[in-house]
């Protein structure tokens, strides 16, 4: 009974793959997606880790098209936002400039959708209460202060959950002392980042509970000295696919 009881509980934690080999082939047979192209790009920029440009190239498209585009389902319209949390070891990962370099190019696409790259969440409502069906870009480099703040400041209680609500594209009304901030049809993209243990340590359980960590996709990497690579001039292949994936 109890090998039978091992046994279940292997089979419930195997991961059933996303799809079969005869259709992995398929799918390596296709022409490589922008994703794939500016991953390739970005890796010649920086020693960053390759799974960072990943995130870049999803803020990118996310970015771009949430204003525009909805998926209906059984329990409403699904809106491709997307939030991502960058954690890394140290600096060596080079984090921060996996994310300045789609928001490089986002900024000359569209200057508009960075909506911030700090500030408070007071201001973050404000602004997301003027923008309504539109992609709203926050960035934030270290994340574990503003979950510090949410944590620690009596004022900042119930943000998890108003975040968790932003996120859904839900309708929201805030209550100030001299005002009231509506926001209406939000389309709010997070990308955030930080060192892991930093983060980690400012977390709670209300974090989770409410909801608001489960919407963010976790990407980390630890870094590598023997792959540091150094600044150099830049060349045909850094300009050139550049202008490809901008005029994309």
């Amino acid at each position: 009974q109890k090998n039978k009881l091992a046994l279940d509980d292997t089979n419930l934690n195997r991961l059933v793959p996303l799809l079969t080999d005869a259709e992995r082939k398929i799918v390596d047979a296709l022409p490589k997606s922008f994703v794939d192209r500016y991953i390739d790009w970005a890796s010649g920029l920086t020693d960053a880790a390759k799974q960072y440009h990943q995130v870049g190239g999803f803020v990118l498209l996310s970015s771009l098209l949430c204003g525009s585009v909805g998926l209906p389902t059984s329990h409403g319209l699904l809106v491709p936002n997307l939030w991502f949390m960058i954690l890394a070891e140290t600096t060596l990962t080079r984090k921060t400039t996996a994310m300045d370099i789609p928001m490089d190019l986002l900024a000359e696409v569209d200057e508009s959708a960075i909506m911030a790259t700090d500030g408070s969440l007071e201001g973050l409502f404000t602004n997301l209460s003027m923008r309504p069906k539109k992609p709203s870009v926050f960035l934030r480099d270290e994340f574990s202060g503003l979950i510090d703040a949410m944590t620690k400041k009596d004022y900042m209680a119930g943000m998890p959950e108003m975040l968790t609500k932003l996120y859904d594209g839900k309708f929201q009304r805030r209550l100030l002392r001299k005002e009231v901030i509506e926001i209406r049809d939000p389309r709010l993209i997070i990308l955030g980042g930080g060192i892991k243990n930093k983060v980690t340590g400012s977390l709670t359980f209300e974090h989770v509970g409410s909801g608001f960590l489960p919407r963010f996709i976790f990407v980390t990497a630890e870094g590598d000295v023997n792959k540091l690579k150094p600044m150099g001039p830049p060349t045909k292949v850094t300009t050139g696919v550049r202008d490809t994936l901008l005029d994309e």
